[in-house]
């Protein structure tokens, strides 16, 4: 797939910002660009374990910067509360993976529910738009300002 420059762009731009706003500073974040299926514009994995994620997103479906931004962010508060992963292994290891399907698709519900309205939060709540939210992430030539309590 042809990734549009653009897109590239604005993850080098965004992802970092974002990340620093949802102290995602030790975590190692991989985008992909890849077609999705019609009703997806982005997905994500989160290993909590390990801090690393991947975020695939449909470039052509972007809209414009705001639109990514948007994307990004949805994305970035899955990996935000990732930890509520390490409650479906526990599941599928008591249950295994079979038994523990139902379990599984309530915990994929009410962590789309989660992300839906930590970003009405935002959205409304806060009046503070998703770029800028963002803007609020702080960086220097060297990329996000991590805090010295996360570098000890």
């Amino acid at each position: 797939m042809v990734v549009p420059d653009v897109c590239v762009e604005w993850w080098d731009k965004w992802a970092p910002r974002l990340k620093d706003v949802f102290h995602l500073h030790t975590w190692h974040i991989k985008v992909y660009w890849e077609t999705l299926e019609e009703c997806c514009i982005a997905e994500c994995a989160a290993d909590p374990d390990y801090h690393r994620a991947s975020i695939t997103i449909d470039p052509m479906k972007i809209v414009d910067e705001d639109h990514f931004i948007h994307v990004l962010r949805h994305e970035m508060l899955h990996i935000f509360h990732a930890e509520t992963q390490l409650v479906r292994r526990q599941w599928e290891r008591l249950l295994g993976r079979k038994d523990s399907r139902v379990l599984r698709e309530a915990l994929d519900h009410a962590s789309e529910r989660l992300v839906y309205r930590i970003e009405r939060m935002f959205d409304l709540g806060l009046r503070m738009s998703p770029r800028e939210l963002a803007e609020k992430g702080e960086l220097d030539e060297e990329g996000p300002i991590v805090p010295s309590s996360t570098t000890e």
